[in-house]
């Protein structure tokens, strides 16, 4: 992952990426510019720069901050101390059905624009690379506890368990289909727990 420059105020730096937040939000609009945000935080290029080596950097700097605003490391500590394996994929997506509807929007964007731009391609690469290795976590929790069905190959497994969890499918179902969340939790947890758990 880019890592921000490092120098800057905290104030500063949370002020541009809550600008690019709701700038990314937009999804009627284009994807901003570093100039975009500059003037929505309402903070020079320079200064931009000093918090961001590049938009790459600031956009998965972006989608962190979302992530921290909603306690997403208080979640996934909460499904990594899940007593068991079947129990830790139940508490994931309700993970996911809890921080898909903040990260949308974002989501939205990026995927829509990343084919065409070599930086937020790199945002989204990153953002899928980290899900899929938490999708790895869990298959490998059962394995772990000989809870894997014999005919899933645990990559197989894992890209099984990254694509029915992915925020597009929860958009697909919520918002496109009109499924509740609580109809969407049932729904994916038993699709996984039979399809991939000898459970």
């Amino acid at each position: 992952m880019t890592q921000p420059a490092g120098r800057g105020s905290s104030a500063t730096r949370r002020r541009i990426l809550e600008a690019a937040h709701r700038l990314l939000s937009d999804p009627a609009a284009p994807v901003p510019s570093m100039q975009a945000i500059a003037e929505a935080a309402d903070v020079s290029r320079q200064a931009l720069y000093l918090h961001f080596r590049d938009r790459a950097g600031l956009l998965l700097a972006t989608v962190d901050h979302i992530d921290d605003s909603g306690d997403l490391a208080e979640g996934v500590s909460f499904v990594r101390d899940a007593p068991d394996a079947l129990a830790a994929m139940d508490r994931f997506v309700g993970l996911v059905a809890w921080t898909s509807p903040r990260i949308a929007d974002v989501a939205r964007t990026l995927d829509a624009a990343r084919a065409s731009d070599p930086d937020l391609e790199a945002a989204w690469q990153d953002r899928m690379a980290g899900r899929r290795r938490m999708c790895r976590e869990l298959v490998g929790r059962l394995i772990d506890e000989g809870r894997l069905r014999p005919e899933w190959d645990p990559d197989a497994a894992t890209d099984l368990l990254w694509e029915i969890t992915s925020v597009r499918t929860w958009e697909d179902l919520v918002v496109d289909r009109e499924w509740s969340p609580e109809a969407y939790m049932t729904a994916v947890q038993r699709v996984l727990r039979h399809g991939l758990t000898t459970v």
